[in-house]
């Protein structure tokens, strides 16, 4: 496979997609191939994935959530589902959300664009909680009550209004949480009190430092000592570092039209973004190939 991405990708115009279908995600298959699609009633919240139940689980955006600030409207979820192939079926669930911080803890934050927190100078914090099938509590950690303001700065090119920024968690094999905290450019680990191994992290490069161009990469962390191994686009690069697969999000669309006026004019032209992607192999989900 030709390894410069630049003559992969060719010139000039590579795929237009106008259509924009609020509540789809695309199962594509290892040559580019969509083999199933999911047409759901709600835009996604930016999390869409297949369990190991080969069950869809989706985050879509709550039509009638609070309008706490601008971005919320771009990153905000609320609605939880996963989704059988002739229904949805709801299971416990671990997810995040933001709590607005008193005014004195909010003015220890630092970093991040002076002048620029929500409305009534209000912060909003993450919170991580477990929730059962019936809505029931079954843990949760607030991050302005376990994390340092003064330690864990925000970046200084995101706004004041959400500190943290959690836009991923996951459970570990301890029983612990692992938590990619966006706006201070941190991974953590998180106890639950309840093997040890490495930690692949997507090292997302949106502000590089003291770079010409931005970029991303795929780092390896050791959980014991933190040394490190190791555009809508899709790749798969092996140990040895050979690029072996590449898929380019052929569809294009922007805010207009989804009720998120705030940011319309944030992002007022068709992007192909991809937030994240997963990889299952056909014994994983052998239901788009019956035969």
């Amino acid at each position: 496979m030709e390894q410069s991405t630049l003559i992969r990708r060719g010139i000039g115009l590579r795929g237009v997609d106008p259509d924009k279908v609020p509540g789809t995600v695309k199962l594509i298959e290892n040559h580019g191939q969509e083999v199933h699609e999911w047409k759901l009633p709600y835009r996604p919240g930016r999390h869409a994935r297949i369990l190991a139940n080969g069950n869809l689980a989706y985050n879509g955006v709550h039509p009638d959530a609070p309008r706490l600030f601008p971005l919320w409207r771009k990153y905000r979820g609320g609605l939880m589902q996963q989704i059988i192939l002739m229904g949805r079926l709801f299971l416990n669930i671990i997810l995040t959300v933001v709590e607005g911080v008193e005014v004195e803890k909010g003015s220890s934050i630092l970093g991040g664009i002076s002048g620029a927190e929500a409305p009534n100078e209000q912060v909003y914090a993450d919170c991580i909680k477990h929730v059962s099938v019936l809505g029931e509590l079954l843990w949760s950690w607030k991050a302005i009550g376990h994390l340092d303001p003064k330690q864990f700065k925000l970046q200084p090119h995101y706004p004041r209004e959400h500190w943290l920024l959690v836009n991923s968690v996951y459970p570990l094999k301890d029983r612990n949480i692992l938590a990619s905290l966006r706006s201070i450019s941190a991974v953590v680990t998180i106890s639950c009190e309840l093997d040890d191994g490495s930690i692949l992290t997507f090292d997302n490069g949106t502000f590089r430092h003291h770079e010409s161009a931005t970029y991303s990469r795929v780092i390896q962390v050791s959980r014991e000592d933190k040394s490190v191994a190791a555009f809508g686009r899709i790749f798969e690069v092996t140990e040895k570092k050979d690029l072996v697969w590449e898929y380019i999000n052929p569809d294009f669309a922007d805010y207009s039209g989804l009720d998120a006026n705030e940011i319309e004019s944030y992002f007022d032209y068709p992007a192909n973004a991809l937030l994240r992607a997963y990889k299952h192999t056909p014994e994983q989900i052998p239901w788009p190939h019956p035969n």
